[in-house]
């Protein structure tokens, strides 16, 4: 089978290595290489279907490296039970390096597949803004993270532990409603849950479970792209877990503003304004460093300054498309408490 990928020009370097019990997969040491097509919207796959139950393929994407996806290998839908979330943990015994996030149908029901990868997002990185326990289990660490959206932590080495508190959490908010939310609620919204876990260094699993309100698994992520020029993105999972990749020309329209922001540009600065202006993309955030930062007469320290504008309209971007106001720990801990987590 590998001969025969490799033949085909699928994959440049790959070894079969255990998967689930009696199954194999395929781990792809470097990206394979398809000629000829957009890498930002490539989705030819490679799939071994060696499990009955479940598969891995890998999906070449722009916005993550070695990413692929786990699914039921006749391509139908599951239940998000205990038993399917134990299945994230044991392909993490296996790839340990990578993480592995649940995607949900368009009906939200169920899950579609998992998508995993091994980059490591700002998501995983984020700090907690308060700590919870529950008596039923003490060894698992349960936090609520200082993040753009509303996540819920769950780490610790015991899976079965785990797995029954991420079902708890996921059910319980599918069905509370005490939530303040920026738009009226209709019979066509509701709470799902998007779940992501990885391992970290000290070997204990870490779950994220980011609360989420919409129509459907890409409500509102759209919005980033069609109201602000700075940013692109291929997929909505991405951005959930915090990446939003820049423009690719907004790194030079950067260092063209520099003299608009050391005070050495000629003509008037509101003529950037203009939508035939090459800075207009950026206008906003070249008068926000301004009114911040004043004139920096240093070139680096003006483009710097700008830089960190720039980064802050991408956290105002992800904050404000997501439809659920009152984000602090107090919300979520009342939210927690129904399940006896305090």
């Amino acid at each position: 089978y590998y001969s025969l990928l490799k033949n085909v020009g699928f994959v440049e370097e790959g070894v079969f290595t255990p998967f689930f019990e009696g199954a194999l997969a395929l781990y792809v040491k470097s990206e394979p290489s398809f000629t000829g097509v957009d890498s930002a919207v490539d989705e030819r796959k490679i799939i071994l279907d060696f499990d009955e139950d479940f598969c891995f393929s890998y999906v070449r994407r722009a916005d993550c490296a070695y990413q692929g996806k786990v699914a039921k290998a006749d391509g139908r839908p599951v239940e998000f039970t205990p038993e399917v979330i134990d299945r994230a943990f044991e392909f993490l015994d296996y790839m340990p390096e990578y993480f592995i996030m649940g995607e949900q149908t368009d009906k939200l029901d169920k899950l579609s597949y998992y998508t995993v990868g091994r980059d490591s997002f700002p998501l995983f990185s984020a700090k907690p803004s308060a700590f919870l326990t529950i008596d039923a289990f003490p060894d698992v660490e349960i936090s609520i993270l200082n993040y753009f959206a509303p996540v819920v932590r769950l780490c610790g080495y015991n899976k079965n532990a785990l797995t029954k508190l991420i079902a708890d959490v996921v059910d319980a908010w599918k069905n509370y409603t005490q939530i303040k939310l920026s738009f009226k609620r209709d019979k066509k919204d509701k709470n799902f849950a998007s779940v992501v876990s990885h391992v970290l260094p000290d070997g204990r699993y870490c779950t994220d479970i980011i609360l989420r309100v919409g129509k459907s698994k890409t409500d509102g992520m759209e919005t980033i792209f069609s109201s602000n020029r700075l940013f692109v993105n291929s997929y909505t999972f991405s951005v959930l877990l915090g990446r939003v990749l820049l423009a690719g020309d907004v790194t030079e329209l950067v260092k063209k503003s520099v003299p608009y922001l050391t005070g050495r540009a000629k003509g008037d600065i509101s003529a950037l304004s203009s939508a035939d202006n090459e800075l207009y993309p950026i206008c906003g955030e070249i008068d926000k460093t301004i009114s911040s930062f004043g004139i920096v007469k240093d070139a680096q320290k003006a483009e710097k300054a700008l830089r960190s504008v720039v980064l802050s309209s991408a956290e105002t971007a992800l904050s404000d498309l997501y439809p659920i106001e009152d984000k602090s720990p107090f919300a979520i801990k009342l939210f927690l408490s129904t399940l006896g987590i305090k």
